[in-house]
């Protein structure tokens, strides 16, 4: 396994996906959105979204309301 494996070189289906990325939400306390989670197709993506994220939590970036 490597940053730049594919979910489905790596045996993982649409729903473990779906499992890694509530547990990433619950652990970082992101919000994913669906259109950005249906997208994710490996490690490296995975991890550049999470990133992408937290970055904007970190700035504030929430939208109000």
């Amino acid at each position: 396994m490597t940053i730049d494996s594919d979910f489905a070189a790596l045996g993982i289906d649409s729903m473990d996906a779906v499992e890694i990325l509530f547990a990433l939400e619950n652990e970082f306390d992101i919000s994913i959105p669906d259109e950005d989670a249906r997208q994710v197709r490996s490690i490296r993506q995975m991890c550049e979204g999470v990133e992408r994220l937290l970055e904007a939590k970190s700035a504030g970036g929430k939208a109000a309301g």
